[in-house]
């Protein structure tokens, strides 16, 4: 067993086991020891492997556990370091017929480390008093600012445990540097330095965003729990999340107004664990497919949430949400696939402050959404059909107030609809992509909105240059124009919109994105076209602006875890992986899963010269 196991902390050298910080090893953690096993028991079987120093047992961190017979947890201190290399290189344990886990303390926890920050607090008495002039400490904090900046992470890590001075330095630029942290950029680190960097930086964090990595996430989670205790924003994807590691992930974070947990496998109750974030304004929870809606009308102070592919959501729990989100504002319910009728009508007659609604469109009736009273932006997303009937309630009761309409359904562009479009006066942002049936009648009615400032027909293919020149001519205030995929404009499009715009005599430029377009990509070094880049625009780039229909992410690759006893230093207070378990959850556990149980079986024969009972190996682990 190495630092390859997932649950293993250390590797050997001869007949010594090292921590992953290189940390010689005495002390070793012992868990899910059974209620009947008592300290004797422990004393008697690890003295076997050689002196012992200090043992001890303790209760499960968490004193609410509600497993009547949770499992306790010990420490075992050696005299000898290879004695606890011999315990570490034993698979499998068992006392009285009962399997136990042991891995080693953690780095922080052996004597050579705890001996290494008694020498560096006496060295920081006397240090300054004996270095020659050319000593790095004769320097001025700025100077040394400045010489930590250009150090790697792990560097600046060594770089403040070397004295208080330079933790104090490292800690100003924490301030500026770390202020957001990216996950992925800390993946390297050993707990240690993690443990030791996020003491210093994290209080200062603002922004977390990234993945919790695999190995040791229960861990890695819980230090960051402790420590970023001001975050404000958190985005979190394909991290697994279980209620009690989102639980220790989130003790301290009381700070957090937006939060994102993106693919993460959140169920209800995790949900129920978000209520003690009071500050919490925003709330997006995409692809959550075990979410039912159930708690989230228990936060009552959010005012955007995102649903967005949640597809165990029910109309019952939306509706509940609608009622008691009195300051909803951005409702995101994009591919919900169970509401019905009742969830749409709860929506228009609840929402009263609802300024933005993106919806899926199936079979239900979703049209009475068109009387929300403060709707600014609407997206309707649908496999095949739109109803007809939406746009013309639109028409009627959103014509002077809807700013913003994507669209996005293989069929809805006909004659009666695009009227219906046309009367919405106050609309700046129409998306309207991959459409077959948008043709020249369709964006001569489009030019009606006279107050458009951005449109999107990307992969419409059907309508002519001339259609969206007339367009161009009548909308003075388009800001942005999305052709991408839309080979029929070439180069004399280019020629004619310069034209165009000249005459219009434009303030800001008309920006244009003509990625996979019948554009040339050098179009700018004609001289007729160049000495009007002050006013137009072209770039071939994927589109990433706020007028973005949702889906054109996805389309980049068609076109590119409180009532701890314990002090939060102690090993316990960080057992995630073994402490307060959930039963469904293999990570909870060193051993393998029940089909490679196979090995333990085998090795319990060979000690005891008979197979275990089911008693014997799992009845104590709970």
């Amino acid at each position: 067993m190495g630092l390859d196991d997932d649950n293993a902390n250390f590797s050997f050298v001869d007949n010594e086991a090292y921590t992953e910080d290189n940390v010689l090893i005495y002390n070793i953690f012992v868990y899910k020891i059974a209620q009947k096993i008592t300290e004797t028991h422990l004393t008697e079987y690890f003295q076997k492997f050689g002196k012992i120093i200090k043992l001890s047992v303790r209760r499960p961190a968490n004193p609410n556990n509600h497993r009547k017979r949770a499992p306790k947890v010990g420490f075992v201190n050696f005299a000898d370091p290879k004695s606890a290399a011999s315990v570490l290189k034993t698979p499998y344990h068992f006392i009285n017929c009962k399997p136990i886990g042991v891995k080693a303390c953690d780095s922080w926890h052996q004597p050579d480390a705890q001996q290494q920050d008694v020498d560096k607090a006496e060295e920081d008495e006397t240090l300054e008093q004996t270095l020659p002039p050319a000593s790095i400490l004769n320097l001025n904090d700025d100077c040394l600012e400045q010489i930590c900046k250009h150090l790697h992470l792990r560097d600046q890590i060594q770089f403040a445990r070397t004295c208080q001075r330079f933790r104090d330095v490292f800690e100003m630029i924490s301030k500026i540097e770390y202020k957001k942290l990216i996950l992925e950029e800390v993946q390297s680190l050993t707990l240690w330095q993690l443990r030791d960097f996020l003491q210093i930086a994290g209080p200062h964090v603002d922004t977390l965003m990234g993945t919790i990595p695999s190995r040791k996430s229960r861990r890695v989670g819980e230090f960051l729990g402790t420590y970023c205790i001001n975050v404000k924003t958190v985005t979190i994807d394909t991290t697994r999340f279980k209620p009690q590691f989102l639980k220790k992930f989130m003790q301290r974070m009381k700070c957090i107004t937006e939060l994102e947990l993106h693919d993460v496998n959140l169920s209800d109750r995790c949900v129920d664990v978000l209520k003690k974030l009071t500050n919490l304004k925003i709330l997006r929870v995409p692809r959550n497919c075990e979410l039912t809606g159930k708690y989230i009308e228990q936060l009552c102070g959010v005012q955007e949430l995102s649903l967005y592919g949640c597809t165990g959501i029910q109309s019952t729990a939306l509706v509940e949400i609608c009622k008691s989100l009195t300051g909803l504002r951005i409702l995101d319910i994009k591919l919900c696939e169970c509401l019905d009728t009742a969830a749409f009508q709860g929506i228009a007659k609840h929402c009263r402050n609802l300024e933005t609604l993106k919806m899926s469109c199936d079979s239900a009736q979703y049209e009475c959404i068109a009387k929300l009273p403060k709707l600014k932006n609407l997206e309707l997303f649908a496999e095949e059909l739109l109803r007809s009937q939406i746009f013309s309630e639109l028409a009627a009761h959103q014509a002077h107030q809807l700013e913003s309409l994507k669209l996005k359904a293989a069929h809805w562009i006909n004659y009666k609809n695009t009227v219906n479009i046309a009367q919405l006066k106050k609309l700046k942002i129409l998306c309207c992509p991959q459409n077959e049936a948008l043709v020249d009648g369709t964006l001569e009615e489009f030019a009606e909105l006279t107050e458009l400032e951005e449109i999107n027909v990307k992969g419409c293919t059907n309508f002519t240059s001339e259609s969206l020149l007339h367009l161009l001519r009548k909308c003075l205030k388009l800001k942005r124009v999305n052709i991408t995929r839309c080979k029929q404009l070439t180069d004399q499009f280019v020629l004619e919109t310069c034209k165009v715009l000249r005459k219009q005599q434009r303030m800001e430029p008309l920006l244009v994105f003509a990625n996979r377009s019948g554009i040339n990509r050098f179009i700018f070094e004609n001289p007729d076209v160049k000495k009007y880049s002050d006013i137009l625009k072209i770039t071939f780039d994927v589109p990433f602006f706020d007028g973005n229909f949702y889906d054109d992410v996805e389309d980049i690759y068609d076109d590119i875890y409180e009532g701890s006893e314990f002090d939060e230093n102690d090993d316990i207070y960080y057992l995630g992986d073994y402490g307060d378990m959930d039963s469904d959850n293999d990570e909870d556990f060193m051993f393998q899963d029940e089909d490679d149980m196979g090995d333990i079986y085998n090795h319990f024969f060979h000690v005891y010269g008979r197979f275990p009972e089911y008693d014997d190996v799992i009845d104590d682990f709970w």
